[in-house]
């Protein structure tokens, strides 16, 4: 017989939240997988510090976040200003470049912040508002701070509800140069050793034909498989990435690092969301208050990326319509 966890999993990645929420109220406070899955569903409800809260549970069974050397206190809104805060920016590059958000809060609070993270989002993460500085994850018990933070539950420690994200942009951008048609950057896939990324990944080619625009390969190692038509920028670094989204007036990406890049940048991004989606964008509904020129695009049917898609096209018809 299935465990009623793996089948509150199943129950959610097939959309079946009507049974997975039933599951979530049996939930024992002790039971530490419980209550992670448990808090996917208050955030869903609008409930980010409880939601977030059950989610840091994962965090002693390491489904969650990621462990820090730090021998500091974590950081509180009670720390002294001047601080030096280490922010451990956790999970993968996707989720690390959402966690650098937290660095210009900090200096609003009078704050010093070091990031530390994955060398490869050095050269873009470390020229963001309130940054003295970027220290690879390994080197951060070498570099002296007061506190530090983890970026995946900063939102608690900042005591914030959805009503009080800040979803502007934190990644400087140039403007695109130039007129002529809309560029699009598309993506449709992220890391493949994500443990669930079949269940993200969709297969690009209604977007290969989208009408009127330029399209612009965001995608690594794809080249071979792309018609002619769609440009390949040289996307080997994330400076180049970061490029080559400049050059675009509009990224659709899947829920990839990509996506992330180009929302903090303040691109407008369009995300193509599975039907259990990332506990980021748990929160109903086509916008999200962590970027602000963020639209989600949902799967309604498990398998089934048709309405989101379809979706998209509509939009952009009505785009140049206008």
């Amino acid at each position: 017989m299935m465990h009623p966890l793996d089948k509150q999993l199943q129950a959610g990645l097939h959309g079946d939240f009507v049974t997975g929420r039933e599951i979530s109220k049996l939930a024992k406070p002790d039971d530490l997988r419980a209550q992670f899955n448990a808090g996917w569903y208050d955030l869903m409800d609008g409930k980010l510090q409880e939601g977030m809260r059950r989610i840091d549970c994962g965090r002693q069974i390491e489904v969650f976040g990621s462990k820090c050397s730090s021998f500091m206190p974590q950081w509180t809104l009670e720390a002294p200003r001047g601080s030096i805060v280490m922010v451990n920016l956790e999970g993968g590059l996707g989720d690390q470049i959402h966690g650098a958000r937290w660095a210009r809060e900090l200096d609003r609070y009078g704050m010093k912040v070091i990031l530390a993270g994955s060398a490869q989002l050095a050269p873009i993460l470390s020229a963001c508002p309130g940054v003295s500085a970027f220290v690879q994850t390994e080197a951060l018990a070498g570099v002296y701070h007061t506190h530090w933070l983890p970026s995946m539950s900063a939102v608690r420690a900042f005591n914030c509800e959805w009503g009080d994200l800040n979803g502007t942009p934190y990644i400087t951008s140039q403007p695109r140069k130039g007129n002529g048609s809309l560029r699009v950057g598309i993506r449709w896939a992220g890391n493949p050793t994500f443990e669930h990324e079949q269940y993200r990944r969709f297969d690009p080619s209604e977007l290969f034909s989208l009408p009127d625009v330029t399209l612009v390969s965001l995608q690594q190692n794809a080249a071979a498989s792309l018609p002619d038509h769609i440009e390949r920028p040289r996307i080997a670094t994330w400076e180049q990435t970061k490029s080559a989204i400049e050059t675009c007036d509009l990224v659709i990406s899947s829920c990839t690092s990509v996506a992330h890049l180009s929302a903090a940048m303040g691109k407008p991004t369009w995300i193509i969301v599975p039907i259990l989606p990332y506990y980021l964008w748990a929160l109903p509904g086509e916008h999200t208050p962590w970027y602000d020129n963020v639209t989600l695009f949902r799967q309604t049917e498990y398998g089934d990326w048709s309405i989101p898609l379809n979706a998209i096209r509509a939009q952009l018809g009505m785009r140049h319509a206008a």
